[in-house]
């Protein structure tokens, strides 16, 4: 199987450890959840959905509570499914496709949401998939992973992308992620040859001497599929990318290298909510700026509240991660602590001052 969307909702938070399945303590703590939350004409207490009891399935409601597994055993159609699935707007439960034959997840047009206390999945036979219907039904994601060998068709809206990185997901494996050309306002030009009206740009954004009289065409930028790179200009800061959202690379780079920029001391994004990269690395690379950006506690500290979601190991500030700048920080403020057992609270104080400046 090549394509895996794993699925953890909000609902989790409404929904104690006590209560899910594999913690339950029994199935009979299990129905009790799913009648609480369901008609009891609504539940398919079914494991898997299949030919011989697709006309058990509950096609008149608009929530369901159900474990639904669709298999190459389950021997039905999409337009089987569409039909049974054309009232289900709301799924209290989990819900597994894989090893099919389907080209596509159109028979959940109509679904909106899923919630559930246990994992769901969604597996489509990627060898022959076309597309991901309905992104807006995968709300509240935790995880989503999408793996190799894909159709030579399979790409990605810039609808759906924005669906998936708009949520707070903990993470996203993307193995490879073709952006669909197709969209509107979707440039592949160099900055120099960039339109005024691109929102998104699926390719490097790079900034250096030759055109950095040209970040102006940037101002309405809001998402950049690949990496930001800036390098030997004289650029001060990034207040042009004032739109700018989503940083996302798909191909094991870095997200936003800028080096070798003396002038550039400011790298507060106006309005960037998150940056991908499938990198197992860096994330975000600064090299040989201008001293204020000098690899320290302080600035890793700045940083890092843009960035809450990545970890400190893949920030690097002149080829020293975060993590090892922090933990050097850590480690001297100890040492002077242990040789100053007397050391009183505006000492201490005075300490965390120092360390700052570090």
């Amino acid at each position: 199987m090549k394509i895996l969307i794993s699925l953890i909702f909000l609902k989790l938070s409404l929904v104690s450890d006590s209560n899910k399945l594999d913690v339950f303590g029994g199935m009979n703590h299990y129905m009790k959840f799913l009648e609480e939350n369901c008609e009891p004409h609504c539940i398919f207490p079914e494991s898997s959905l299949a030919s011989y009891n697709l006309d058990l399935f509950p096609t008149n409601c608009s929530t369901v509570c159900a474990d639904i597994l669709i298999d190459e055993r389950s021997n039905l159609s999409e337009y089987q499914l569409s039909h049974a699935f054309q009232n289900m707007k709301h799924l209290i439960g989990s819900l597994a496709v894989m090893s099919t034959d389907f080209k596509s997840g159109t028979f959940l047009a109509s679904l909106e949401s899923v919630e559930c206390s246990t994992k769901s999945r969604l597996k489509p036979p990627v060898d022959i998939i076309e597309n991901i219907y309905n992104p807006n039904a995968f709300t509240n994601v935790i995880k989503i992973q999408i793996e190799a060998n894909l159709h030579e068709d399979f790409c990605i809206t810039t609808q759906e992308m924005q669906t998936f990185i708009t949520t707070e997901f903990a993470s996203l494996n993307c193995r490879p992620c073709k952006i669909c050309e197709n969209n509107v306002n979707m440039c592949n030009d160099s900055l120099e040859n960039l339109l005024d009206n691109c929102t998104h740009v699926n390719g490097n954004v790079m900034i250096g001497p030759e055109n950095e009289h040209l970040v102006s065409k940037l101002k309405i930028v809001e998402t950049i599929y690949g990496s930001l790179i800036i390098r030997s200009t004289n650029l001060t800061h990034i207040a042009f990318l004032e739109n700018l959202k989503h940083i996302l690379t798909f191909n094991y780079s870095v997200s936003i290298i800028i080096e070798n920029n003396p002038q550039f001391s400011n790298l507060t994004f106006p309005n960037l909510k998150r940056i991908y990269t499938n990198s197992l690395l860096t994330a975000i690379m600064l090299n040989n700026n201008s001293d204020i950006l000098s690899p320290n506690f302080k600035n890793c500290d700045l940083i890092h509240a843009q960035f809450k979601y990545l970890k400190t190991k893949s920030i690097s500030l002149d080829e020293n991660t975060c993590e090892a700048i922090q933990r050097s920080a850590n480690n001297t403020l100890e040492g002077k602590l242990a040789n100053h057992p007397s050391l009183g609270i505006m000492g201490f104080l005075n300490l965390i001052i120092i360390l700052g400046a570090l």
